[in-house]
Formats: structure tokens, C-alpha cells, sequence
């Protein structure tokens, strides 16, 4: 089983070159895809953000991370940064190695249409999918940029966007 595989299907353990994880989305044939890791956390968006109740929210930055399809160009926007320390959901990601990234709203939406073949797959070689809110890569534009970004309930798929010093769950993404 650990043997590469020239093709792959939607819950798929995937164990390449050092690359571990299950396979979430597919497209050429099954030649590439999206791997989801097998491990999970749990993370702020940005740690700055803080909520003061004489004055409201503080420390947010606006990061134009708002591709709601392409979580790697978001997370390759936030640590590309100079303050990328500060991104501690994407920090996680990105120390698994250059090629895995906080996965995009639509992305989070992707994994959670397959959890239940995911955590089939994640229950023999990881951590199953807890049904929570996980962060995506997504700046929210339309309401308070700096403080707020987009996650997906696990329960039910559904995306909202909350603020960015929630600790909540993390998953990191890889393409193959």
C-alpha cells in the first residue's frame, strides 16, 4: 500500500517522496490531485488581533489573502510578509514542508463533501476530520478584512466568517 501509485481516487492514502496524506480531490485522470494532512491543530488566523472593550477590535491587518479557490497563493501572500510570524495557522502548514499551504475556502468546502471517505482513510493512518470549524486561507472582503476570515463547519459545510484570534482547527493542503 505504501507503494506510489501512477493514479489516485478521493480517499486515497498518498505516500510520495516523503509526502503524506489523503487524497481529497483529483483531476487529470487521477494523475493529480490534492493531498489533506494526516494531523490536525488548532491555531489562531493572526495573533495579533485582539478584542478591547473600551475601543473594539485591534491589531488586525488587512492581507489581501482572498482567493476563495487558491489557498496556496494565499498562504504563499501571508509568508511572503514580513510579519508572517505572527500567522500562526499558516506558520503550521507551511512547516510541513514548501509545498503545503492552509487550504482556500472552496478547498475546506472540497474536504468537507468527502469527509466521510477522508476519515475512513485518516481513522487508519492520521487524525479523522473533527466536525468543527476549520480555518481557510480566505481573508473576508466583505465585512472587517483585518480582523475577520473565512472557516468551514465541519457539521454541515457551511462557511462563515468569524475573527481572526479564534483558536480553532487547522488542516494543511499539498497537490501531487
Amino acid at each position: 500500500d505504501d507503494k506510489p501509485k501512477s493514479t489516485y481516487s478521493v480517499g486515497d492514502y498518498y505516500n510520495e517522496n516523503g509526502k503524506r496524506g489523503v487524497v481529497f480531490h483529483v483531476w487529470d485522470g487521477g494523475r493529480h490531485g490534492k493531498i489533506v494532512s494526516l494531523d490536525e491543530t488548532r491555531a489562531v488566523w493572526d495573533s495579533r488581533v485582539e478584542w478591547d472593550s473600551a475601543i473594539g477590535f485591534t491589531g488586525g491587518t488587512r492581507t489581501y489573502a482572498d482567493s476563495e479557490s487558491d489557498g496556496k497563493a494565499n498562504t504563499d501572500k501571508i509568508m511572503s510578509r514580513s510579519d508572517s510570524q505572527y500567522f500562526d495557522a499558516f506558520e503550521w502548514c507551511r512547516a510541513k514542508g514548501s509545498s503545503w499551504y492552509l487550504p482556500a475556502r472552496d478547498e475546506l468546502k472540497q474536504i468537507y463533501k468527502n469527509k466521510d471517505k477522508l476519515n475512513s482513510t485518516l481513522s487508519q493512518y492520521g487524525t479523522a476530520i473533527v466536525n468543527n470549524y476549520h480555518w481557510s486561507s480566505t481573508e473576508c472582503v466583505d465585512y472587517k478584512p483585518e480582523f475577520c476570515a473565512w472557516f468551514v463547519g465541519m457539521y454541515f459545510g457551511n462557511a462563515l466568517s468569524y475573527y481572526k484570534f479564534d483558536d480553532t482547527y487547522v488542516r494543511a493542503v499539498s497537490t501531487f
